[in-house]
Formats: structure tokens, sequence, C-alpha cells
């Protein structure tokens, strides 16, 4: 019999909590009595030291979600930019790369010809950026996809060997460039124009020629 008037009541009061006028008079009212107790010393020192701990918790939470994320963080770097995206070939971190097959391309309504186009490095594994695989699902050809005439020559191998040297010497241009550090992260970037030094790779192989026979 209580419950249900304690309902009633319950129910009663959260209906007239809806009229601006009463809800001010509730709140006035509240402000008064809390007024009087605080002229009670014990109740003042309960109440700063509830509040104490009360911004204590906060803080202690706040400090615990910064160091999970960054925990988290330093975790998920820890590999490094290892994963190849199949369309631009860019190097990515784990999290920043999703998994595909071609069977899931297609339930999404893509065509297996330009499948073929766009996912330039073949694998049974398809792995997309973020910004490659947005303009996939959309049925778009990426900007920076390989298939734009932007992937390299396969190097023959009789090239591969080569030591520095011997590289700068039939290289048909020497680049000229300045590298320096970009602040405290420790990468490096490109300072000023770069410039390129065409050679004459058959002068240099008539001028060896010469010593050799």
């Amino acid at each position: 019999m209580k419950t249900e008037e304690n309902k009633r009541r319950v129910d009663a009061l959260k209906i007239a909590r809806q009229n601006d006028d009463i809800r001010a008079q509730e709140n006035r009212r509240r402000a008064e009595v809390l007024k009087m107790e605080r002229q009670n010393d014990n109740f003042k020192e309960e109440e700063r030291r509830s509040n104490s701990l009360r911004m204590h918790n906060n803080r202690s939470k706040y400090k615990s979600s910064i160091d999970d994320m960054k925990s988290n963080y330093e975790f998920k770097i820890r590999e490094g930019p290892t994963h190849i995206c199949s369309c631009c070939g860019g190097l990515w971190f784990d999290y920043s790369v999703r998994e595909f097959t071609i069977e899931s391309l297609i339930n999404k309504g893509l065509r297996t010809e330009f499948i073929d186009t766009v996912c330039y490095l073949k694998d049974r594994i398809i792995k997309l950026c973020v910004t490659c695989r947005k303009d996939i699902l959309l049925n778009k050809v990426p900007t920076l996809c390989l298939s734009n005439g932007l992937a390299f020559y396969k190097i023959p191998d009789c090239l591969k060997i080569l030591t520095e040297l011997e590289e700068r010497l039939i290289s048909p241009r020497i680049p000229f460039m300045i590298i320096r550090s970009l602040g405290y992260c420790k990468q490096f970037g490109l300072k000023g124009n770069l410039v390129n030094v065409p050679m004459n790779v058959d002068t240099n192989v008539s001028v060896f020629s010469s010593f050799w026979y």
C-alpha cells in the first residue's frame, strides 16, 4: 500500500516540476535550507570533505583515461607503418587499413574489372587505406592509385647488385638536395629546392672503357 502511495506521490511531483514556477520555488527552498545547514560547522566540514573527495576522484579518472590512451597509442605504433595499401602502395599502421577479399568487394557492388584496376598489388587479402577505400566504395579510381602510372618500374636483377658508386655512374641524373631534421619529432624533410644535374652515361662508359682495355 505504501509503495503504491509513494509511487503516486513521485509521479505527481514529477508532473508538478514541469511547471517553471514550482521548480523555481523548490530551488529557492532548497537553497535556503542549505544556507541554514551551512551555519553548522560540522555540516560545513563534511561538505568540504565530500567536495574534495569528488574532485580527487574526477582528477584520478581523467589521469587514468589519459594514461590509458597514451599506452594504447604507444602499443599501436610499436610495430610501425608496415602494412601496404593494395591500391596506392603507401605504408600504414595496422589500425589505418582494412582487409577485404575479392568476393567481399563484389558483394558491395563492384565489378571484377574495376577491382583488378584499382587493386594494383595483387594478393589474396586486399588491404585498403582510408582514402583509397572511400573512393573505391564510391566506384571511383583513387587519385594516388598505382594504376594511374604512379607505380615504379620493376628493377632488373642486374641493377640490384650495384654499389652506390656504380649507381651514380650509370644514373642519367644526380639529384642534389638539403635534408634536415624537423624539430623534436626527428623526422626529416627537404629544405629548399631540388636540383637535378643531367649526366651523360655514354661518356662515363667510354671514359672507363679506356682504362679497362
